[in-house]
């Protein structure tokens, strides 16, 4: 069995197991921020790789496996937000609530678009990590554009201490950007995030 993202010829069992291990905890981070229920998430997670194990024999092996979880788990994710909204229709409000604004967002999403959302909650959520100054710092040279001698007027710094607070950011993103701090690092300088 071949994939592009996996080893070269694995046994079902093999490659199941390093499907898991490398993308189960993607697949739970990307179930989460629909859902917001571990408990849930888990659960849809765990039906993901039941499923995969049901079908790892008849999968088309010229493509990538995490593509594949990401589809299964969006489907399974509208399925239990449907159901959860139709157990709330009772309630008889008319305002949009989370479900209703997750089932939107996951009906009209492309496979594209599903990863620029993950990576963008990563990031989010990498910025947040990073302590106040180093954050204020780095948003200002990679978010606003500017030159390290700017933000360092700007705080009442040196650039050598911008350098550093920066060098601080692009460490903190990287692990927990994982596989994806390339493509943020690519993407900074030109403010797209």
């Amino acid at each position: 069995m071949y994939f592009k993202d996996l080893d070269k010829d694995l046994s079902k069992e093999l490659f199941f197991e390093e499907a898991y291990n490398r993308y189960s905890g993607k697949v739970y981070f990307f179930v989460y921020s629909y859902i917001k229920d571990g408990v849930q998430a888990d659960d849809i997670v765990q039906d993901v790789y039941m499923a995969l194990w049901e079908k790892i024999d008849s999968l088309n092996d010229s493509g990538e496996i995490y593509p594949y979880l990401l589809v299964m788990a969006k489907y399974r994710c509208l399925n239990f937000l449907r159901h959860e909204k139709y157990q709330k229709k009772y309630s008889k409000e008319k305002k949009l609530n989370a479900s209703d604004i997750s089932i939107m967002a996951l009906s009209n999403s492309s496979l594209g678009n599903l990863y620029s959302k993950e990576v963008e909650k990563l990031y989010a959520s990498a910025v947040e990590l990073m302590p106040p100054k180093v954050r204020e710092a780095f948003l200002f040279s990679r978010k606003h554009l500017l030159k390290n001698r700017e933000v360092a007027q700007l705080q009442n710094i040196s650039e050598k201490t911008v350098e550093y607070r920066i060098s601080c950011a692009y460490k903190i993103l990287r692990k927990v950007m994982g596989d994806y701090f390339l493509l943020i690092v690519l993407m900074l300088p030109y403010g797209e995030l």
